[in-house]
């Protein structure tokens, strides 16, 4: 079954970082984001839709299991001073 286009994100939000892995990895869902950076689902989603601010773990596994700089995680994240 083909993958649902998503709504497009801010230019600079958290979302959109997401959204640029899912395609950048060709995984499916938020779950599957969070099997290969080796977190749970549930702080994914959290931190999508601003319900979390993004942990410092989130930052560093990201930047560790996917070789993400963290100056680029950081500038999506509006309210973290880069």
């Amino acid at each position: 079954m083909p993958r649902k286009p998503r709504a497009p994100a801010p230019k600079q939000s958290l979302a959109s970082l997401f959204d640029k892995l899912l395609d950048d990895l060709k995984l499916k869902n938020d779950a599957a984001l969070a099997r290969s950076v080796k977190v749970t689902a549930p702080e994914i989603c959290k931190a999508r839709h601003g319900k979390n601010t993004i942990s410092a773990i989130l930052i560093l596994k990201l930047h560790e299991n996917l070789g993400i700089p963290v100056a680029d995680i950081r500038s999506h994240i509006k309210d973290m001073p880069a």
